[in-house]
């Protein structure tokens, strides 16, 4: 947004008009674009999520929420269709409860559904694969016990959409030991 604002005042200046209005163009539709908050990386160390075990009502109730946002956009009458906008509310749902509560009990399925959401529903292209991919593998670090197929979902992953056979083939033999 920045360089947008820089590139266009120096157009008003230089008196470019077509590619002002380009600018002021491109300015506009970005104030209209919505921003996520991805929790990769820095936004949530693994350390912090590795031992859920607070029951948290707030938590409790975010995911509750999730949960049920997430079956009524799983439901439509038209095959193979769901309902984008409830999707989009629950991974919202999961997002919070991971970030506000990553003590929380629930924080490992959290993680898995958002996964879910983020593979099956939402997904626009190769960097929605690879955030699924660590929404799983932070699911599985959250929970050893995680009583959901989170990593033959991350090694479907690797393999068929992001075709990392290596780490895919490591993922698969943490299936036959852990799922």
């Amino acid at each position: 947004k920045a360089y947008l604002q820089a590139m266009l005042a120096y157009y008003i200046k230089d008196a470019d008009f077509n590619k002002r209005i380009a600018v002021e163009q491109e300015l506009r539709d970005l104030r209209k674009a919505r921003t996520y908050d991805y929790l990769l990386g820095q936004d949530f160390p693994a350390s912090s999520i590795t031992k859920p075990k607070d029951q948290i009502a707030e938590a409790e109730q975010l995911y509750n929420d999730g949960m049920n946002l997430y079956e009524k956009g799983r439901i439509l009458l038209v095959p193979g269709g769901f309902d984008k906008e409830q999707m989009r509310l629950a991974r919202e749902k999961f997002d919070t409860l991971i970030k506000q509560y990553p003590t929380s009990n629930r924080v490992a399925e959290a993680f898995y559904y958002a996964a879910e959401i983020i593979k099956e529903y939402l997904r626009t292209g190769f960097n929605d694969d690879k955030m699924a991919c660590e929404y799983y593998k932070r699911a599985y670090e959250a929970d050893k016990n995680l009583p959901l197929p989170a990593h033959s979902r991350r090694a479907q992953l690797l393999d068929y959409r992001l075709h990392s056979r290596d780490e895919a083939l490591e993922e698969y033999r943490n299936v036959l030991k852990f799922e």
